[in-house]
């Protein structure tokens, strides 16, 4: 019975992971979820990369630290890389992975809710509340449409006819697309913005929660466990956090600064103490995982940011003011908060409201990339560290049905996406068709692992060349390097040109490494000097619309 608690979540987490990727009749490999497209696309290419590899290489710079400027964090990767060597397919080694770490996410989810007060099956209810929290856009559209269907507002006359505008407005707003409009919507819930759509993200909160675990549990004042115990258990968790994801790992860092100087700051007149037990409890692990970040991924360190200043930058590029923005992205949660902090001493001196307070507010004035992508993973952290306090500060209170109505405002959004995949599938989304797939494991059977291809990889790396061959590919789609920081149009044009002139462009292939150009036979808008190919280029495999050519 213990365990059914943890189910919930992890019923919920494994449905939808399991509809990610899967096969369907014909072969091909499918999904539900359009946003798992790029990501998990980038993540096999590396996942391959360490299936390929000989053993004898493991300690080579280019497995190791990833020779590129991206150095995506390696630990989930790596564990698909080998459940691929062992021969399982390209499937079951992604998806493997995700439900370890979605499993390991439920049971410590629902830990730090119990923590916070919860019992048991609320804790439950609460980490599935958390993965599905959303705005208030349903609700506004239901709104609007049971009124606008009721026929309000259709006198001409005074107010009547400016009601009967506003609702007019109101109801084309709600049925416009979720990112554009009065009520536009850039937080779409955890789950299906960020967990989903990011492995590396699901493996850095599942390793985070277990970390943000430990910290809390380990108070100078009622220590659970010896310090020793403590340090070592953190001393493991955050290298592997640093190597899961490092947003996740710096959201931790943060929590124990936290901790550490309100511990201090209260142990007057002999702060000394509390500094100490501080630095034998965290300085082992944070040492240890900046060793890792800096022998494994040393392009983190150098890597190209459109960090920018740039306050209320989130709300104004949907055109709404702050309150609205945040009323339609994360419903009542913030309006709660704030009567928490308002009335709570207590609640204002929690470190987890401090440091999820302090991490809202820096992602509202700070853009780390041109558009919120990477903004919204600390912003799911400061969901999840201003949740807790505030599940302390409703168990205290007399007024849970007030929390209730809440918590079923905030998931009304999950919840209707669930119910709709449910009841209303839509078709799935073909990612690789088989023969792309039989193509690729031609790739990565004959071609060397050095090899450079150039393809037309502009429909968020679908491609086949750069998602399933393990082979490095010349990067001609503009909005994973722009969202990095990165000026795409000068690479965008320079591999059209190559693509539309391959004889002329020839000279400037071998200048750039390329080995082979892999373009689709009929290649719809795509302009790609197909006939100048098969006279100046060696083909060496054409497939269903697929074909490949050695660079002379």
């Amino acid at each position: 019975m213990r365990i059914l608690p943890f189910s919930l979540i992890f019923c919920l987490l494994i449905w939808c992971i399991s509809r990610c990727l899967f096969f369907l009749p014909d072969g091909s490999i499918a999904t539900d979820f359009p946003g798992v497209w790029g990501d998990w696309s980038l993540h096999a290419a590396h996942s391959w990369w360490f299936a390929e590899q000989p053993f004898t290489r493991w300690l080579d710079p280019r497995i190791l630290r990833f020779d590129e400027s991206f150095a995506y964090p390696p630990l989930i990767n790596f564990i698909s890389g080998m459940l691929l060597r062992s021969g399982l397919g390209f499937q079951p080694s992604m998806i493997i992975p995700c439900i370890f770490f979605a499993g390991i996410f439920g049971v410590f989810l629902n830990l730090l809710f119990r923590r916070a007060g919860a019992s048991p099956w609320s804790a439950s209810v609460l980490s599935a509340a958390f993965v599905l929290a959303g705005g208030t856009r349903t609700i506004a559209a239901m709104v609007i449409w049971s009124v606008h269907g009721a026929g309000f507002g259709v006198d001409v006359d005074g107010d009547a006819h400016h009601a009967a505008n506003f609702m007019d407005h109101l109801f084309q707003a709600a049925s416009e697309g979720i990112n554009s409009g009065s009520l536009s919507q850039v937080w779409l819930t955890p789950l299906f913005s960020m967990i989903l759509p990011q492995r590396t993200f699901l493996a850095g909160i599942a390793v985070g929660c277990a970390s943000l675990l430990v910290v809390l549990q380990t108070d100078r004042r009622s220590l659970r466990f010896s310090l020793p115990v403590a340090s070592g258990r953190l001393l493991v968790l955050l290298p592997l956090l640093a190597l899961a994801h490092v947003y996740s790992w710096l959201v931790l860092i943060l929590v124990v600064v936290v901790v550490a100087l309100s511990d201090v700051l209260r142990s007057r007149p002999a702060p000394i103490n509390a500094f100490r037990h501080w630095l034998i409890f965290a300085g082992p692990g944070i040492i240890a995982s900046l060793l890792v970040i800096w022998i494994i991924m040393p392009g983190i360190g150098s890597k190209t940011s459109g960090m920018d200043w740039s306050p209320g930058w989130m709300a104004s590029e949907t055109g709404q003011g702050i309150f609205l923005f945040w009323i339609v992205n994360w419903s009542v949660f913030l309006p709660l908060v704030l009567i928490a902090a308002s009335v709570s001493s207590e609640f204002r001196r929690d470190p987890c409201f401090l440091s999820g307070a302090l991490i809202f507010v820096a992602m509202n004035v700070i853009k780390l990339q041109p558009w919120s992508w990477d903004n919204s993973k600390f912003l799911v952290w400061a969901l999840l560290l201003l949740a807790l306090p505030l599940v302390r500060f409703f168990s205290q209170i007399k007024f849970r049905t007030m929390a209730v109505v809440a918590l079923l405002m905030m998931c009304i959004d999950g919840i209707t996406s669930i119910a709709g995949s449910l009841v209303a599938p839509k078709p799935p989304l073909v990612l690789w068709t088989s023969g792309e797939q039989v193509i690729a494991a031609w790739a990565r059977k004959t071609l060397p692992l050095d090899a450079i291809i150039l393809s037309p990889s502009h429909q968020d790396h679908k491609y086949w060349a750069f998602a399933l061959t393990g082979r490095r590919n010349v990067q001609a789609y503009g909005g994973w390097i722009w969202t990095h920081g990165f000026s795409a149009e000068p690479l965008q044009s320079r591999a059209t040109l190559m693509l539309e002139h391959p004889t002329a462009s020839l000279e400037a292939m071998r200048g750039l490494g390329i080995t082979h150009v892999a373009v689709p036979e009929n290649g719809g808008s795509i302009q790609i000097g197909f006939l100048e190919l098969k006279k100046t280029f060696k083909p060496v495999i054409s497939f269903e619309n697929q074909s490949v050519f050695a660079v002379p």
